[in-house]
């Protein structure tokens, strides 16, 4: 019952979303308890293939959940003090997929990839303002990738033979900058953005999976890498992609939109390796289901 989504953390407050749907605010020295609720239950939301598993976003003073209840409780705003419901609205499905919030044109929007599609909303008030449904016709599926947002565009993918699509919120509606099932297809790794190009994970299954690196402008391949990493997860750095592979292999992969460019690789943990590596203050964590690992990658000089 505990949480299958990262922890955001907020100042003294860390707030997770546990797998039966219990979002939580402890408090961040102690662990003490502040607030819970049993949101899921709340709302009636239905059961998913994997439990609650979308990371709740801090913005300003609301705690937004991609909840996938009925009867306009698809995404909802709580406040982060109190745990008390600001504000719901969709009837959009749960998804595995992190929401973001950015300013575009002037204006704070909360992006979210829900089961459904893209729903984008005013953080502040819920207040509706773009849709695009996009999702697989099999309904044994799911949305996981979170949204990929460079200026205005936003970048979608999913499996399934779900594809991607890249479109640009402007003020006047959305418009479709290119679509495909054939560029990309993200599992649950998101893509990383650089300079014009998407890098990411192409493949529903290990088999098959590789390392792919497209234009955002059109959707072009640049290139694609089969280096048996399946469906690897990984973070940029200084100009490198680090890739920890499922079967527990980390890579390091020079960021080149030409070719695919590996510097090194070695074996760290054992299968199976789904959760991204993190980096922070020159170490690197990496886990798989039984096994947390932190690797020192700081200069010499500066440990």
């Amino acid at each position: 019952n505990g949480p299958r989504c990262s922890p955001a953390i907020d100042g003294e407050r860390v707030y997770s979303y546990g797998a039966e749907g219990k979002l939580t605010c402890l408090d961040f020295e102690s662990g003490r308890l502040v607030w819970q609720r049993a949101v899921n239950a709340e709302y009636r939301v239905p059961q998913g293939f994997f439990g609650a598993g979308a990371a709740p976003v801090i913005e300003g003073n609301l705690v937004l959940v991609n909840l996938g209840g009925p009867d306009g409780a698809g995404v909802a705003a709580f406040d982060k003090l109190t745990g008390k419901t600001v504000w719901k609205t969709s009837n959009d499905g749960a998804s595995y997929s992190t929401p973001v919030v950015r300013a575009i044109h002037g204006h704070r929007l909360a992006i979210f990839f829900t089961a459904a599609g893209l729903l984008v909303v005013e953080p502040a008030t819920g207040a509706e303002r773009y849709r695009f449904p996009f999702r697989s016709r099999t309904y044994e599926s799911v949305n996981a990738a979170s949204p990929v947002v460079v200026d205005d565009v936003v970048f979608l993918s999913a499996t399934y033979n779900t594809g991607a699509v890249a479109l640009r919120l402007e003020p006047g509606g959305l418009r479709t900058l290119w679509a495909s099932r054939d560029a990309m297809q993200n599992h649950w790794a998101t893509s990383v953005y650089h300079q014009g190009n998407l890098y990411g994970m192409d493949g529903r299954h290990e088999s098959g999976s590789n390392f792919r690196c497209i234009e955002l402008s059109t959707g072009k391949v640049r290139w694609t890498a089969d280096q048996g990493l399946g469906r690897a997860s990984f973070l940029m750095a200084d100009g490198h992609l680090v890739a920890l592979g499922e079967r527990g292999e980390l890579a390091l992969v020079e960021v080149n939109p030409e070719k695919y460019v590996e510097k090194a690789r070695v074996k760290v943990l054992e299968y199976p390796c789904w959760t991204p590596p993190v980096l922070s203050h020159g170490l690197l964590y990496l886990r798989n289901e039984n096994q947390l690992a932190c690797l020192d990658l700081r200069e010499k000089e500066k440990r």
